[in-house]
C-alpha cells in the first residue's frame, strides 16, 4: 500500500513520476496546443491524474510491487483519462 513505503521510496517514486509527467505535459502540450493548459498547467493536471489513479487502485486492495507493467498500465490509463476529460471540457466549455 502506499502509506506502507518507506520515506525514501516516496521521495524517489514523487521525483520519478514528477520527470515523467513533465516531459510527457511537455509533448501534450505540443501535440494538443489549443486544447491543453501549458507546460505547467499540463504537468500539474497529469500529477494530479496520476496521484488519483494511485489512490483509486490503492482504495480496492491492489498492491503496487506486485505487477509492476499493470500497475504501470493502470496508472497510464487513469492519468490518460483525467487528462483528456479535463483538456475536451477546456476545449468545449471555454
Amino acid at each position: 500500500m502506499i502509506w506502507e513505503f518507506s520515506n525514501y521510496e516516496i521521495f524517489m517514486s514523487f521525483s520519478f513520476i514528477a520527470c515523467l509527467m513533465y516531459i510527457i505535459g511537455w509533448l501534450c502540450d505540443g501535440i494538443l496546443q489549443k486544447m491543453a493548459f501549458g507546460h505547467i498547467g499540463n504537468w500539474l493536471l497529469l500529477l494530479a491524474g496520476v496521484f488519483t489513479a494511485m489512490y483509486t487502485f490503492n482504495s480496492y486492495g491492489y498492491e503496487f510491487n506486485t505487477y509492476p507493467l499493470f500497475t504501470l498500465g493502470c496508472l497510464a490509463g487513469g492519468t490518460c483519462a483525467f487528462f483528456l476529460v479535463i483538456c475536451f471540457s477546456k476545449r468545449f466549455l471555454v
